[in-house]
């Protein structure tokens, strides 16, 4: 009993770890993505200041 009780831990902390691991995962990719994203918004911001500046120019 206490063989099969033990492989079930291991086997529920092997998980848990997988879990992490791909919640880790997801979490840089977003991160990534989110980095990405305020990048463009910060060039599309500079962009149109320049149009405004040689607009005005």
């Amino acid at each position: 009993m206490k063989h099969t009780n033990n492989r079930i831990t291991r086997y529920e902390q092997k998980r848990k770890q997988e879990l992490f691991l791909v919640g880790c995962e997801q979490d840089a990719r977003r991160k990534k993505q989110e980095a990405a994203a305020k990048r463009a918004q910060l060039e599309k911001l500079l962009l149109e200041r320049l149009e405004a500046r040689r607009a005005g120019i």
